[in-house]
């Protein structure tokens, strides 16, 4: 049997106004579920973005640290190269005076006792 045939009274206002809020509460319960979801994925956002700065401050310490090494390693390449020119300074005065050496009287006249001495040893 059909509405229609039943003698039902027409919806009322009121039958009307529980459709209308129904519809409603449907409504802002899909709107609540897009809100739930849009919070659990800025949640994933965040702790994605929380890792990044982790990873950043161990990449920032590491990066102290390397300056740190840095700086030592320039010292150290400035202590060698003092010390290097300062070697480098007295092989240069060294070298002079064997030149010195060589090229002095006593030198020349002791040549014919060095020769003969090389020749007593064998070595010559």
């Amino acid at each position: 049997m059909r509405a229609a045939d039943r003698d039902e009274p027409p919806p009322s206002d009121s039958d009307h106004d529980r459709d209308d809020l129904r519809a409603e509460n449907q409504r802002l319960r899909s709107g609540l579920e897009q809100m739930r979801d849009e919070v659990l994925r800025l949640g994933r956002a965040l702790e994605a973005l929380h890792r990044l700065h982790e990873q950043v401050a161990v990449l920032n310490a590491e990066a102290e640290r390397l300056r740190g090494v840095a700086g030592e390693l320039r010292e150290a390449s400035e202590r060698s190269r003092v010390e290097t020119a300062a070697e480098r300074s007295r092989a240069d005065q060294l070298a002079s005076e064997l030149a010195a050496a060589h090229a002095s009287t006593s030198w020349r006249l002791t040549r014919p006792v060095r020769w003969l001495a090389r020749l007593l040893r064998g070595s010559g």
